[in-house]
């Protein structure tokens, strides 16, 4: 008869602590589902409410420069990756890689290059194709000012 008593109290103990474990397990889940829910509606809220201008904004800040009057070969060779690449102006870039050709694009002798890699082998695998892409750029000579008046 004690065994029976015993029996029944530890069942009915261990059912109390089944349910309880499951409805911690429910709690969890629906906390965890609220959350979810919660946290897609703010998402959604703040993509709908941002203006396109804003957008677009943040678009031309984490983005390089372009030139369409220059070949696109030309300007992917001139322009280093961005940030890089908002430090200065096009014309800037272009003019130094233009000098840097004359210095850089001679396979024979690279004495003048002033590339502290230009004895890497991954400098020497990548200097053909930027040379090649640095000859498409139009070679801008310094012109005179047809305003400019001398005495």
């Amino acid at each position: 008869r004690i065994e029976q008593i015993i029996s029944n109290d530890i069942d009915r103990r261990l059912k109390g602590l089944k349910a309880c474990t499951i409805d911690r397990h429910l709690k969890l889940i629906d906390m965890a589902t609220k959350t979810s829910l919660l946290l897609m509606l703010t998402v959604f809220t703040i993509l709908n409410g941002v203006d396109a201008g804003l957008l677009s904004a943040i678009s031309v800040a984490c983005s390089c420069p372009t030139d369409d009057s220059l070949p696109k070969s030309c300007l992917k060779s001139i322009l280093p990756p961005w940030p890089i690449c908002k430090f200065h102006s096009i014309d800037y870039f272009l003019s130094k890689s233009l000098e840097g050709s004359t210095r850089c694009c001679n396979p024979d002798d690279l004495s003048e290059c002033r590339c502290p890699k230009k004895d890497t082998p991954t400098f020497q695998n990548k200097i053909g194709e930027w040379c090649k892409n640095v000859s498409t750029c139009p070679k801008n000579e310094p012109t005179v000012d047809s305003d400019f008046e001398t005495e």
